[in-house]
């Protein structure tokens, strides 16, 4: 265990952010339980899931990363496997999936703060037999658990909902049919302060033109089971992700994304919308166009004339204000491929090769609007990430909202030696940055996008280097 504190100072002595930064003893990575996942914290310490095919191990760390204690947890029935570990104030909550030619089962179990059962497993419900898209996850509230799953037959396709109180027993089941034809139909699925079930469907896969614009949100009566669909006609073309965040504060829809005006150009403009779920009506919306002095800004280059927007740019997260604006986070990624000679033997006359893929994660653009939807400040954050055949695993950024900044702590290359930074940006759109350590001095490599925020000044970061396994948390 290793503990470093950093602290800057402007020169009017001001102190602006201070870091402490913890991090555990390595270990080796086995092919037993090769997967890890920060799964978050009770009065026990921080939790971490280890498994693999066979294993399945929850591990107890305190605050300065030392391990506390390490517990199996073992389906009863053998033929079952674990899906989801949920920490709710002292316990623990398992989700068990057991699939077989005849049926599949979805069952829970209640483990107490060091992870040992406090009861027989509880069988919830039989998923059918071409379940997908399973989901399992707390309501906003932290009072009910919300599971949905896609079910396709010859008909078409449902989505099948179910609601649990925190004791695992069955409040409401419904579902929802879907006549869209897209992979993934369902854009966000959460209990409002009513208690409705609310599901977000996109529109169909070959839709074109205007239908492109038009989603829909299906209201679930949690008591009756009565439903209401409603439209969410965007004014403009999505360009990639839209959101749909439930805002618990002032019980709204929030939908954020950026648009296109033309089906080749890139991003031209970012909007927000907001749905009031009391009401049933969208009681604000605001679409604003990038000025060419910002994507100049952004990219260096001058806004193209014939094709404009910005191409790499998507939505990465979405924080709601409290005031009922919302921030946005956009990042360019992109990917390419190229194919390289190798000294494979292929035949006589040709040479071998090998296609590599080279995955970018560059800039970042934080931008805080106001309940109207109007910009209050932008910020950009400097960043090139570049790695080979690894799909961005040490790329891009772990965030860290402590109400007061957000940071965005990320490697500065993809390289064992690169340096980490922090950069971070207050309520006002103030950015600053720190470097936080070198990768090669400290033997680490952060996998960012696997961090996960354990408290409100927090955040647990694994490290993969060399077949070692390190938690790193930095705390604000």
């Amino acid at each position: 265990m290793r503990i470093v504190i950093l602290i800057l100072i402007v020169f009017t002595g001001r102190i602006i952010s201070a870091q402490i930064i913890v991090t555990s003893a390595p270990q080796k990575v086995t092919n037993k339980t090769p997967k890890v996942a920060v799964i978050g914290k009770n009065s026990q310490g921080i939790l971490i899931r280890k498994f693999g095919n066979d294993l399945d191990f929850i591990e107890c760390y305190d605050e300065n990363l030392n391990l506390n204690w390490r517990e199996p947890v073992i389906p009863k029935d053998g033929g079952a496997s674990i899906y989801k570990m949920i920490p709710l104030d002292d316990n623990i909550l398992v989700f068990y999936v057991k699939e077989t030619k005849k049926s599949n089962t979805l069952s829970g179990q209640i483990l107490n703060s060091t992870a040992i059962p406090l009861g027989e497993e509880i069988f919830i419900d039989t998923l059918p037999p071409n379940f997908s898209q399973l989901k399992i996850q707390l309501t906003d509230f932290n009072d009910h658990f919300v599971i949905q799953f896609q079910d396709e037959d010859a008909s078409g396709t449902l989505i099948g909902l179910i609601l649990l109180n925190l004791n695992l027993n069955v409040i409401r089941k419904s579902s929802v049919a879907i006549s869209t034809e897209k992979e993934i139909p369902v854009q966000s699925v959460f209990v409002d302060s009513n208690n409705f079930f609310n599901v977000v469907t996109a529109p169909d896969e070959k839709a074109k033109d205007d239908e492109l614009k038009k989603y829909s949100l299906v209201r679930i009566n949690t008591i009756d089971g009565a439903q209401a669909t409603y439209p969410i006609v965007l004014d403009e073309m999505p360009f990639e992700v839209v959101r749909f965040d439930f805002d618990k504060v002032n019980n709204n829809l929030a939908v954020t994304g950026f648009f296109t005006l033309e089906e080749d150009n890139g991003a031209e403009g970012y909007f927000y919308e907001i749905f009031d779920l009391d009401s049933t009506k969208v009681t604000n919306k605001k679409f604003t166009k990038f000025t060419d002095e910002f994507i100049l800004s952004l990219t260096g280059k001058e806004n193209n004339k014939k094709n404009p927007g910005l191409y790499s740019f998507d939505v990465k997260d979405v924080i709601l204000r409290y005031d009922g604006g919302a921030i946005i986070v956009g990042e360019s990624v992109y990917k390419s491929s190229e194919q390289s000679e190798t000294n494979v033997f292929v035949s006589p006359t040709s040479p071998g090769f090998k296609s590599v893929i080279y995955y970018y994660y560059n800039d970042v653009i934080v931008l805080s609007l106001n309940p109207e939807g109007n910009e209050d400040w932008r910020s950009i954050i400097r960043k090139k990430q570049v790695s080979q055949d690894d799909k961005g695993f040490y790329s891009s950024f772990a965030i860290v909202n402590t109400n007061t900044d957000l940071h965005f702590v990320f490697n500065e290359d993809i390289s064992r030696s690169a340096n980490v930074f922090d950069h971070w940006v207050n309520s006002e759109g103030d950015l600053e940055k720190q470097m936080l350590f070198n990768s090669e001095d400290e033997e680490l490599f952060l996998a960012p996008q696997m961090g996960k925020q354990v408290s409100r000044n927090s955040i647990i970061i694994p490290s993969i280097r060399k077949d070692y396994l390190t938690f790193v948390k930095i705390s604000y």
